[in-house]
């Protein structure tokens, strides 16, 4: 019996250790099914029901590519059923965490919360009885599931919690010298960090310190997940460059790992090569690179003869395709990746390719297409039960009537989205949807209840703790109070704005938002400089240097940002623009000059005709406040003549405007004002603003 007992302990601890090392799942599986048929023999039934858990785990790995892995959910559940109707605590506090560790992960958001119920219940019976070491599972777990809620847009207030659990997960684990746990505590405190906002170089010791666990007990899988994440946590943070090493090294590990699985492929190599690409690509002069590494490791891949495998390839090929913008070739391969998604019957792979090939057949101008293709993905997604995917579907098609103009269309849509969100419980999305509601009113005048819905979206941010949401929400607000002349509201809105990307760190978005603080004090002062008052007179004043002030710093900034993070320098023009623009109402005229022969070398560089024609009516301006009537009239004709060119309505309005104030006969070449620009928030499902709601 004790030689027995021995080899069903030695079975278990083979089966647990080769889940942790991502083994061969039938050597796994063989060895948790013998485990438990001897601790039953003996009668063991504590030791029996982990042997179970362990193969429930096997089951659901092995199972990845169903949408719901049948066989381990079957026997999850009836051993739950067998340990409650025996009385039996821990075995069900054991089930409960095989169960949790499913439904946190392909079961929809309605089983991930029973996820989390079911692995805090596990934690609080481990603790009752006193089971230290599956006390820290169990919180482990806690954690995990939390990050798999951040990781369908819970936000930062969610990942304050798993991060509570992170840690305490890693200080048992450390206090049981159970490194193995430690490892994976750290991994997740890392990516609770980064879901809670933290910096990328705040968090990032805890990532290193655990891919060096994970090296130091020989997981090389882990090491090469922790080294994957860690480079694209960096992309997502706009420090892709920081994460090429460790996408390197990502790659060279679980390539190596994939070559020794005996022809078993499951998609490591193909995850960490796009990984790679996409750091590559985000560097100054990385995209040729990028499509270079793209290429070679696509054709490596398609060689294997493993369908998902191919189908990652295609994937991998189509963003190399859009990075060298070659949107024909880059559909063609996303429709061949589909097509191999489709063979494999992984639904929700093919609604996340039909949305890459609407967004592809928007870039090609084939808008119906994309239109039938948004139709396609939600008709997929309403099959499959997944309505975050349906409402993101919805959300594309939103902005899609909003590019064509069709305010009405966008929120009868936008309606439907909000709902399903609402029913999801995704306050992002639905933030995001509100924040497009109210680029369909402004489109339609309707300006109250654009700030309304924005005021709403900024509120539902909030509630969630996300400091860049609120911000993106704070400049939104901005821009319409703004364009709707309430510079003193713009001008509170951009303040806060800016205050918060600064904390973020978006030194970009910060420049962004310095820029509007400059705008919107320069709206105040005209608001106040038709009073012929000594105090309003002073009061212009000091607005006008207010602005100078923020437009500098602003342009100190931009001056500093690399090349991928302003790659046509509008940002560094929109910003010398604005200096140069005050700098011209206070007089100093020289400096003013100097800075806009400096915009038209770079609209020259970028061949920005619109900047051009911009640079060319701020020299009228400053003409004209140096009292030089004829050089103002000269740059404001060739601005007129320009923008007549370009067909820019709204410029070539401006232009004759200006001609007509130095020309009371030139009034008749005033033409209509063009239409009101929609404001710059707006978003994309490609850009932040759902980046985080898959």
């Amino acid at each position: 019996a004790a030689a027995k007992a021995q080899q069903a302990a030695a079975l278990l601890e083979s089966a647990e250790v080769g889940i942790f090392h991502v083994r061969p799942i039938e050597e796994v599986l063989e060895a948790s099914r013998k485990a438990e048929a001897l601790f039953r023999e003996a009668g063991d039934l504590k030791r029996a029901v982990q042997a179970v858990a362990v193969t429930t785990g096997a089951l659901f790995r092995r199972d990845a590519l169903e949408e719901v892995p049948q066989e381990a959910v079957k026997l999850a559940e009836g051993t739950l059923e067998e340990c409650t109707g025996r009385g039996d605590r821990f075995g069900a506090a054991v089930m409960k965490i095989a169960l949790a560790e499913i439904n946190m992960d392909r079961r929809g958001d309605a089983k991930r919360k029973e996820a989390l119920e079911f692995a805090k219940d596990a934690k609080a019976v481990f603790i009752d009885l006193g089971e230290r070491a599956m006390e820290a599972k169990a919180t482990e777990t806690v954690a995990m599931v939390l990050i798999k809620m951040c990781d369908r847009a819970a936000g930062p207030k969610v990942a304050k919690e798993a991060l509570k659990f992170s840690r305490e997960s890693a200080n048992i684990c450390q206090e049981l010298g159970n490194k193995r746990g430690e490892a994976k505590a750290l991994y997740l405190l890392f990516c609770s960090k980064m879901y809670g906002e933290a910096s990328f170089r705040d968090a990032l010791k805890y990532a290193k310190e655990a891919a060096a666990l994970f090296a130091e007990v020989g997981s090389r899988w882990w090491q090469g997940t922790v080294l994957r994440t860690i480079a694209d946590w960096a992309q997502m943070r706009g420090q892709g460059s920081d994460g090429i090493i460790y996408a390197e090294e990502s790659l060279a590990i679980l390539r190596e790992l994939e070559e020794n699985s005996g022809g078993l492929r499951r998609g490591w190599e193909a995850s960490s090569l796009a990984t790679l690409v996409g750091a590559l690509s985000s560097t100054e002069d990385g995209i040729e690179r990028a499509v270079e590494v793209a290429k070679e490791g696509v054709d490596r891949l398609k060689s294997t003869g493993d369908t998902l495998t191919k189908a990652q390839a295609w994937n991998i090929l189509m963003s190399a395709h859009m990075l060298n913008e070659e949107y024909e070739e880059a559909l063609n391969a996303a429709e061949e990746s589909l097509s191999l998604y489709r063979d494999l019957g992984q639904k929700s792979c093919e609604v996340r390719m039909m949305r890459e090939i609407s967004e592809l057949q928007l870039r090609l101008d084939r808008k119906s297409a994309a239109l039938a293709s948004y139709h396609e993905g939600i008709a997929l997604a309403q099959e499959i039960g997944d309505v975050r995917l349906h409402a993101r579907n919805l959300s594309a098609i939103v902005r899609l009537h909003l590019d064509e103009k069709e305010p009405e269309k966008a929120l009868e849509v936008a309606a439907e989205a909000i709902s399903l969100y609402q029913q999801c419980e995704d306050k992002e999305g639905e933030g995001v949807v509100l924040l497009n509601m109210s680029t369909a009113h402004v489109y339609m005048d309707s300006v109250n209840a654009a700030i309304a819905e924005a005021e709403e979206a900024k509120a539902l941010f909030q509630a969630m703790e996300s400091r860049d949401r609120e911000a993106q929400a704070n400049f939104f607000l901005a821009d319409i109070l703004l364009r709707s002349e309430r510079p003193e509201q713009a001008l509170q809105a951009a303040v806060a704005a800016r205050g918060l990307f600064s904390k973020l760190g978006s030194k970009a978005d910060e420049a962004s938002m310095l820029h509007m603080v400059a705008q919107c004090n320069m709206a105040i002062a005209d608001k106040a400089s038709d009073s012929v008052q000594k105090d309003d007179a002073r009061r212009c004043r000091k607005l006008f240097l207010a602005a100078l002030r923020a437009a500098k710093e602003g342009l100190g900034i931009a001056r500093r940002l690399p090349i991928e993070k302003d790659p046509k320098r509008m940002l560094l023009s929109g910003l010398l623009m604005a200096v140069a623009q005050a700098q011209g109402i206070l007089g100093k005229y020289k400096e003013a000059l100097k800075l806009i022969a400096e915009i038209q070398r770079n609209a020259t560089e970028f061949m920005d005709r619109e900047g051009e024609c911009n640079a060319l009516l701020l020299l009228a301006q400053v003409h004209h406040w140096n009292e030089k009537p004829d050089d103002a009239r000269a740059f404001a004709s060739q601005a007129l003549e320009l923008a007549s060119k370009l067909q820019d309505e709204y410029l070539a309005s401006l232009a004759a405007d200006f001609l007509s104030q130095l020309d009371p006969q030139m009034k008749q070449a005033n033409a209509a004002a063009g239409p009101q620009a929609v404001p710059s928030a707006a978003y994309s499902a490609a850009g932040g603003a759902e980046s985080g709601a898959a």
